[in-house]
């Protein structure tokens, strides 16, 4: 399968890539914008892709990766050579980890010359800030308060990656969704380094050094877009704080709290999920959770996973967690309750079991996921969690897909979770 040369053009980036991307899910993209007093700066930004999945997709192309990544230069080069005051410094390609990287970096004189890119050349290339403002204000000496604002507009992921030339026109609109969601999946971070020390930015976190780091889902960027906006003050007889030369954009040590419960919250739709409780007197349930995750989400729960328990110290004290890889690869994560838990405290958000008024009660809230409305509405169903619960007495009356006696199963798929959902059931 090829791309004709038109869209080679439009994306800035060969067929292999985008095929790359297809294969593995995604592509994580992450950008640094560091800012001089005098309003000029450079761009640097990192493209992370899966490394046996570029080897094949390169395979795919016709051509070897090393080719694929100079044509994507090649691209990139052309367009910044079509704005006066912005101009390419040089490029790298690495392997971390298991990820294939291209690193490359540029310099604009002006915040103008970069808006003119941004807003020009830099349309339709999905790895560009395409649409992008900065709006960066400041003292007109070399110290002082700067104020760096961007405005990050919607982009349109079908103007993007329209898939309906050549040998894609034949796909069918499913094929398309699905492709564009696995393709625009992946993470968007961006760090803003402005002259002096940073006194306040609106950013969920930060890195080691202090600087906000920004985070979205890639789809998630696309379609909302992002204003964000920091306060820096840099005193007047110093430069900009050294820094060393980053390897890629990086919240430090451990994420923020924030952004643990951002990427938990979004949990369900990367990893199966099933959950079983049972009742063991009025007002208490032995509780197990079982997650399946693919790699290399195993990965990143084995790391996750143990902060949110963190986050939770009297929850954590009472559960045990273990993980074991399955014989198709995948991780199973288990948490266990130690002891039954009490469920009776009514202003539990989460979930309750007790009395409520004559008779026994079970209830969950699952609140809306913010990930779900980055589906199309028609995209098929997507199965997250089941859901299964043993009272001690029958259910009379649930909204449960399935009862049998006393026990009472859910399965909930993405998009019942669009809206935030009640599960019930009510024994006597």
């Amino acid at each position: 399968m090829h791309f004709s040369t038109k869209l080679r053009r439009r994306f800035a980036l060969p067929a292999a890539v985008l095929l790359l991307a297809a294969l593995s899910g995604c592509f994580d993209l992450e950008t640094e914008l560091r800012l001089l007093p005098d309003g000029s700066g450079f761009v640097t930004t990192w493209v992370r892709v899966d490394h046996r999945d570029a080897l094949i997709a390169s395979s795919i192309g016709g051509q070897g990766i090393d080719a694929e990544v100079e044509a994507a230069v090649a691209n990139l080069k052309d367009a910044m050579g079509r704005v006066e005051g912005v101009d390419w410094v040089d490029h790298q390609v690495y392997t971390d980890g298991d990820k294939q990287v291209l690193r490359f970096r540029y310099v604009f004189d002006h915040q103008q010359a970069l808006n003119e890119f941004w807003n020009g050349p830099a349309a339709g290339i999905p790895i560009l800030m395409a649409g992008a403002r900065l709006d960066f204000r400041g003292s007109s000496t070399s110290c002082g308060r700067y104020v760096t604002g961007l405005n990050i507009a919607p982009r349109d992921p079908v103007a993007l990656f329209p898939l309906d030339q050549g040998e894609m026109g034949d796909l069918s609109d499913e094929v398309r969704t699905a492709m564009r969601d696995k393709i625009f999946g992946g993470e968007f971070r961006l760090r803003i380094v402005p002259p002096g020390v940073v006194e306040a930015a609106d950013a969920p976190t930060q890195d080691a050094s202090g600087y906000p780091i920004y985070q979205s889902r890639m789809m998630a960027l696309l379609r909302n877009g992002w204003r964000i906006g920091t306060r820096s003050y840099l005193e007047c007889g110093k430069d900009n704080p050294a820094t060393p030369e980053s390897t890629g954009v990086t919240v430090g040590a451990a994420p923020a709290p924030d952004m643990v419960k951002l990427v938990m919250r979004g949990l369900p739709l990367f990893v199966e999920t099933s959950m079983e409780l049972e009742q063991v007197d009025k007002r208490r349930a032995n509780v197990k959770v079982v997650m399946l995750a693919d790699e290399p989400m195993g990965d990143a729960l084995s790391f996750y996973l143990p902060l949110l328990l963190a986050a939770f110290p009297q929850s954590a004290a009472n559960m045990n967690l273990s993980s074991d890889k399955m014989a198709d690869g995948r991780t199973m994560f288990t948490f266990t309750s130690k002891e039954a838990i009490d469920l009776r405290d009514a202003n539990n958000s989460l979930v309750f079991l007790g009395k409520d008024g004559p008779v026994q009660i079970f209830r969950m809230k699952l609140p809306a996921s913010p990930y779900v409305v980055d589906r199309p509405p028609d995209a098929p169903p997507r199965r997250i969690v089941t859901i299964r619960v043993k009272l001690l007495d029958e259910i009379r009356v649930t909204n449960a897909t399935e009862k049998q006696g006393s026990v009472a199963i859910w399965r909930i798929d993405d998009q019942t979770l669009r809206n935030a959902v009640t599960l019930e059931a009510v024994s006597k």
